[in-house]
């Protein structure tokens, strides 16, 4: 954006270069280009959270399948009198396991048999037979957070799919952190960027600015092959293109970035008054629109640096969050070896707070890089 701003000025006060000119085409190409990238980045964050949880809901069924096995393997072996020891440790290694994926609680029962709920209180096993857990990843993801449209959903259990209110069973683990990627944290990050794509659109499309344009006529950039319209917010920034009217390479003129987008013949090339104040364009301060990601009055640098703001304050927040519960489990693991007390048994709930850390950073960290790429150039 910087790079637009710059080629833009350069242009203003040589107007007749043609070189300066096509700079100013190419300058406003990347940044259409590098917009789109960060929101590639951040849909492809939302394709991988959702192949996550078919894989993460695969692993736990496994799992629990064999904590079943070795409840019966092991209360049979000791209703013989027989040893259960080595069999104990590696149930309560894959308990340890299906933590990683949503954290349970362990209830003693009969027979040195045990049941398993989750935090929110679900019963993944509680007698000889599974809970049944499955998920269909989505076949397609579209830019909204809304999934009502999309092939994949919510858990199913039992046949029955979770509600909204009902997926809280699964709280806390890397199944619920990479709901948060696919539902929450990324599409929060596409709205942002969605939004800054129609107050760039706008501002380049307004007829103050260039006179020859109107309310129905596109200026420097097209949602696809048209103007752009808060109505079909979404996605913007994935559609957000360079009009090919200015583009030599698309058989358009790169002087009517001088003269007016919608001008019919070239005028005289030294008249710099359009290309002053589109370069002021950047350092104005706009109102956001209504259904907008933003609240306040900012210039477009001020939105690109208020976005960047957001993510690397979720990205410190869960870096401290992730740094904090990790220390908890290594105090405690240290007090219960001590202690010469079963570590397993006695730090089963914090074994999996910082699981979810990369799940839900990742996102964070993919558009935080594209988005640093945008404002270095």
């Amino acid at each position: 954006m910087n790079e637009l701003q710059v080629s833009l000025v350069d242009a203003s006060r040589r107007p007749d270069s043609n070189l300066n000119l096509e700079n100013v085409v190419q300058a406003a190409r990347t940044l259409s280009d590098r917009l789109r990238n960060a929101s590639e980045a951040v849909q492809a964050a939302r394709v991988a959270a959702d192949s996550a949880i078919a894989k993460g809901v695969e692993e736990l069924n496994l799992r629990v399948s064999q904590v079943a096995y070795l409840n019966r393997r092991i209360s049979n072996l000791s209703n013989q009198g027989k040893a259960t020891a080595a069999l104990v440790d590696k149930r309560q290694d894959l308990i340890s396991q299906i933590n990683a994926f949503v954290p349970v609680h362990e209830v003693p029962r009969k027979s040195e048999k045990v049941a398993l709920f989750t935090t929110g209180g679900l019963a993944l096993l509680d007698g000889t037979i599974p809970t049944q857990i499955s998920f269909r990843p989505a076949r397609h993801l579209i830019p909204q957070g809304d999934l009502s449209h999309n092939a994949g959903g919510h858990l199913i259990v039992n046949n029955e799919q979770l509600s909204d209110t009902q997926m809280k069973l699964f709280a806390g683990g890397s199944i619920h952190a990479n709901f948060a990627v696919r539902d929450d944290l990324a599409p929060r990050v596409q709205h942002e960027l969605d939004s800054f794509a129609i107050e760039l659109h706008d501002l380049f499309s307004d007829p103050q600015t260039d006179p020859t344009l109107t309310e129905n006529i596109p200026g420097l950039f097209l949602d696809g092959e048209n103007r752009a319209s808060i109505d079909n917010l979404s996605g913007l920034s994935l559609r957000l293109k360079l009009n090919p009217k200015i583009d030599p390479a698309a058989g358009g003129d790169s002087w009517k970035i001088r003269d007016g987008l919608n001008a019919e013949n070239e005028g005289p090339t030294g008249n710099p008054e359009l290309l002053v104040k589109l370069s002021n364009i950047f350092s104005v301060s706009n109102s956001p629109i209504f259904g907008s990601a933003f609240k306040g009055d900012a210039s477009l640098n001020g939105r690109l640096a208020e976005i960047e703001a957001h993510i690397t304050s979720d990205r410190l927040a869960f870096e401290k969050d992730y740094v904090s519960k990790n220390s908890a489990v290594d105090a405690l693991s240290v007090g219960v070896w001590e202690d010469g007390v079963n570590t397993d048994a006695e730090i089963q709930k914090l074994i999996t707070l910082g699981q979810s850390y990369a799940a839900n950073a990742r996102v964070v960290q993919a558009v935080d890089e594209m988005l640093d790429q945008i404002l270095r150039w």
